[in-house]
């Protein structure tokens, strides 16, 4: 092990190394995954709770008893590749503003350029 650790760019000390490899998870990462499973079950108990976003998603959480901050379940979502569903057709955002935007020479209303 310590021929890889000293032969690669980064080089590291073997104590350093059995230090990070020995080191216990922390309690925000134990928390996280307890949370993580919450939230996978919560998505997979019914097929509309995988299509909610994290707002929703957290008010359900607590609606059920669940003390969780909104920012934890956003980071997790966004952790795990879990999205909410998106209705909206993505055609319509380029469609509205190629049919909206005027230029000045084909407007339908003359601009103004004096008073009177």
């Amino acid at each position: 092990m310590c021929a890889v650790l000293t032969s690669t760019a980064c080089r590291s000390s073997a104590s350093s190394y059995y230090e990070w490899a020995a080191k216990k998870p922390t309690k925000q990462h134990l928390r996280d995954e307890q949370l993580t499973a919450v939230i996978a079950a919560f998505r997979d108990r019914n097929k509309l709770n995988a299509g909610l976003g994290s707002h929703k998603t957290w008010i359900r959480l607590r609606g059920e008893g669940q003390d969780i901050a909104r920012c934890t379940v956003e980071r997790l979502m966004r952790a795990n590749g879990w999205e909410g569903a998106n209705t909206r057709p993505h055609w319509l955002t380029r469609r509205i503003r190629a049919h909206w935007t005027w230029s000045t020479a084909t407007s339908p209303r003359p601009r103004r350029t004096s008073c009177g």
